[in-house]
């Protein structure tokens, strides 16, 4: 026997999100494996307890693939754990040299990132054309990372403040940046800034820390140093990014 695994997200507890987050992930299976009904021979749904609305068998069972056992059982609850989450386990008696590929969807994504594809998003646009509401709806409804490039400056700033040196010295700020150590991880559905191995994501939202940010994001080798940042996140997971040149010069 041979088990396909899958799973897929919804962004909200109803029977819209399930119905149509079930049907997207059993068709590119069956899609991507080339199944046929008799090949079939069961389906395993699990569901974290934060989904209450409707049973992903039932969903299946509606739009079509009832021509085989379903049965769905709530995982047990993990601190942490991925939420508005739908994993199947597909049985199947398949004995060919077929090589099976699973299929994680949405947010799921990044449970599998050995076999899930780095996915970035970027819009650009003119001010107040929506481009953040827009970025931060995509970030939520795929469980990936909104890229706050906004907070990598006041990450900078910081660091210039801790260092002592004045976020308007040009010379003084460029002689620090080959050390400027800072990282981005996506954690509990939202960013964190890292400086130095410390999360400062509280502490770059200080005044002084916003103003410091102001100055130094004026110096061209500041900016060509974070789109450097920037590019090399964008390499390793999957992001939403927006602004005015993210798309051209990003």
């Amino acid at each position: 026997m041979t088990i396909i695994r899958g799973a897929t997200t919804l962004t909200r507890d109803c029977k819209e999100e399930m119905q149509s987050a079930v049907e997207a992930l059993l068709n590119e299976i069956f899609q991507t494996n080339g199944l046929k009904k008799g090949e079939v021979k069961g389906f395993l749904f699990s569901l974290t307890t934060d989904i209450h609305s409707y049973h992903p068998a039932k969903a299946a069972r509606e739009c079509g693939y009832d021509f085989a056992p379903l049965f769905a059982a709530i995982e047990p609850e993990i601190e942490g754990a991925l939420p508005l989450c739908v994993r199947l386990m597909l049985f199947t008696d398949l004995n060919d040299e077929r090589t099976v590929k699973h299929i994680y969807q949405k947010g799921a994504k990044i449970l599998r990132k050995d076999i899930s594809e780095v996915l970035n998003i970027a819009l650009d646009g003119p001010a107040g054309s929506g481009k953040s509401t827009i970025a931060k709806v995509l970030a939520k409804d795929y469980n990936i990372l909104y890229l706050d490039t906004g907070a990598m400056y006041r990450a900078c700033g910081l660091k210039a403040l801790r260092s002592g040196i004045d976020p308007k010295n040009v010379q003084e700020v460029e002689k620090m940046l080959p050390n400027l150590d800072v990282k981005v991880e996506y954690k509990d559905g939202k960013q964190h800034t890292i400086l130095d191995g410390e999360d400062v994501s509280t502490a770059i939202r200080e005044n002084a820390v916003s103003m410091a940010a102001s100055n130094i994001s004026s110096h061209r080798a500041v900016r060509e140093k974070m789109v450097e940042m920037q590019r090399e996140i964008g390499t390793k997971m999957s992001c939403v990014l927006d602004g005015r040149d993210i798309g051209s010069t990003v």
